[in-house]
C-alpha cells in the first residue's frame, strides 16, 4: 500500500503491483515525454524507473515484485525528472522521502 504526504511517499514493505497515481500539476506532457523516478539510499541508486504513458498529466507508479525486493524496510530519497524526446527538461521533485514501512 502507498501513502503520500506532500511529496513524501510511504510504501509497505514487499508490496508490488499496486498503482500509485501521480499527477503533475503545472505541466503539459506530449506523447514523446517521459518521467524518470530515481530512488536512492546513501547517495546510491537503488531503483530507477521511466514512465512513458502519461495521460492528463498522470501516470501510475507501480513496482514489480523484483523491484519491490530492492527496497527493504528503511528510509530512502527519490527525485523525479521530466524528459522531452529523451532530453532532460525539468526537475519535478528535487528530493523527497521514500519510506518503506513494516506491514501492519
Amino acid at each position: 500500500m502507498f501513502k503520500v504526504n506532500n511529496n513524501d511517499i510511504y510504501m509497505t514493505e514487499h508490496d508490488y503491483n499496486v498503482a500509485l497515481p501521480i499527477t503533475i500539476n503545472g505541466a503539459e506532457f506530449d506523447s514523446t515525454d517521459s518521467v524518470k523516478i530515481v530512488i536512492k539510499k546513501n547517495d546510491e541508486v537503488v531503483l530507477e524507473k521511466i514512465y512513458n504513458e502519461i495521460q492528463d498529466n498522470t501516470f501510475n507508479f507501480i513496482l514489480s515484485e523484483t523491484e519491490s525486493e530492492l527496497l527493504p524496510l528503511g528510509h530512502y530519497f527519490y527525485h523525479m525528472d521530466w524528459y522531452e524526446d529523451g532530453a532532460f527538461r525539468d526537475c519535478i521533485v528535487e528530493k523527497a522521502k521514500f519510506i518503506v514501512t513494516d506491514k501492519v
